[in-house]
């Protein structure tokens, strides 16, 4: 699946795909993805597409490993996230699936104030 990676560590947004495991799971190429030791994921809603809900997938337990983080602004409301992040869309039944077009790197990235 099409998502991108807001990567807090090099203070980048990159096209990445979530690869489907032998098990017919997502969550381990989705842990590999976010990085820095991820084991559990939380989904923090954004908004609606026609496509389906787009949100980002963050590291459970980021606050205790006190990584940097980034806020984005999305339909004039500001997320402040910590840690890295992965933007994904979910269909009406919570798989998920590409992101719409009309979702670039580039135009993330200018939605993403990344920490200093």
């Amino acid at each position: 699946m099409r998502a991108i990676k807001i990567n807090t560590d090099q203070k980048t947004v990159e096209e990445v795909q979530v690869v489907t495991g032998p098990d017919g799971s997502q969550l381990e190429s989705m842990y590999e993805l976010i990085g820095n030791d991820c084991q559990t994921i939380e989904h923090v809603f954004i908004t609606r597409a026609d496509e389906g809900a787009v949100g980002l997938y963050v590291d459970e337990e980021v606050l205790y490993k006190r990584l940097p983080g980034f806020a984005v602004r999305i339909n004039g409301r500001t997320q402040e996230i910590s840690g890295n992040a992965l933007l994904v869309c979910n269909n009406d039944e919570g798989s998920l699936v590409d992101l719409p077009d009309f979702l670039k790197p580039i135009g993330v990235r200018n939605l993403v104030y990344f920490a200093r």
